[in-house]
């Protein structure tokens, strides 16, 4: 198995920079191996997984992060707005979902901020998406709605922890 520091490249560089602390959350329960992100994972992307015939299994994975996410956001969500701020957004508007469908799809680079979890959510790549927090308390909650929603909290490298 890959070890977290072989993909130390992919953690925000805002994140390094402030210490915060990272939490990649993903459909997979590892970082995949190279054998495994070629040879045996059917579809990375909604576009792939559409073009190879697997848009149902596509939409299973997505729908685990819709769960989680629409949970989150029940304690109040903000679209991240540069240089604005933030700019609310109600969890069950057209524009929420398409917001969310978005980012889980690769169409978009919109970030999100779950107010009471005070998790700013980076959309990623390869069915792993990116929570960052300030305090580590905050991500035990989110660490047991992941695991409720079907999802998984990938190990982090010592590195981009804060210590205690």
């Amino acid at each position: 198995m890959v070890t977290f520091h072989q993909f130390e490249d992919s953690i925000p560089d805002e994140a390094k920079a402030l210490r915060l602390i990272g939490m990649p959350v993903s459909v997979f329960d590892h970082w995949l191996t190279e054998d495994e992100f070629i040879n045996t994972t059917p579809f990375l992307s909604y576009g792939e997984a559409r073009e190879k015939g697997f848009a149902a299994d596509y939409l299973e994975t997505e729908d685990r992060f819709l769960t989680l996410l629409d949970g989150m956001a029940k304690g109040g969500v903000s679209l991240i707005r540069f240089p604005d701020g933030l700019q609310r957004v109600s969890e069950t508007s057209s524009k929420w979902r398409n917001i969310v469908r978005r980012g889980l799809r690769y169409k978009s680079s919109d970030e999100l901020y779950f107010h009471q979890y005070e998790a700013r959510l980076l959309f990623g790549w390869d069915l792993t998406h990116w929570f960052i927090f300030r305090e580590r308390s905050n991500t035990v909650a989110v660490a047991d709605l992941v695991r409720k929603a079907g999802l998984h909290v990938l190990d982090l490298h010592p590195s981009v922890v804060v210590a205690d």
